[in-house]
């Protein structure tokens, strides 16, 4: 769950909320040591599937910003308060 708070924080940070997003592979590219990035890659995907982040195709690479229906879930996250264990399963 600190990875994703650390994932999401960044985001929120830089302003990729909404419509204004960044490639998939700056979310979880940039900022993690070498031996994050794989788990960084799960949880962003996680992350999508669960409605968190939106994605959106442009010009033919995914993008993805936060959810901002999602906003509040995105703070508990960010804060280690985030309820729903079934997010963090097998990672």
């Amino acid at each position: 769950q600190a990875v994703a708070g650390r994932l999401l924080r960044k985001l929120v940070k830089d302003g990729r909320i909404g419509g204004k997003h960044t490639a998939i592979e700056h979310a979880f590219g940039h900022g993690f040591a070498d031996h994050e990035k794989d788990l960084a890659r799960r949880i962003t995907l996680r992350l999508m599937r669960a409605g968190i982040l939106r994605e959106k195709k442009n010009n033919g690479a995914l993008h993805v910003s936060v959810e901002p229906a999602r906003i509040a879930d995105v703070g508990k996250i960010v804060d280690g308060r985030y309820e729903d264990v079934a997010l963090w399963e097998d990672l």
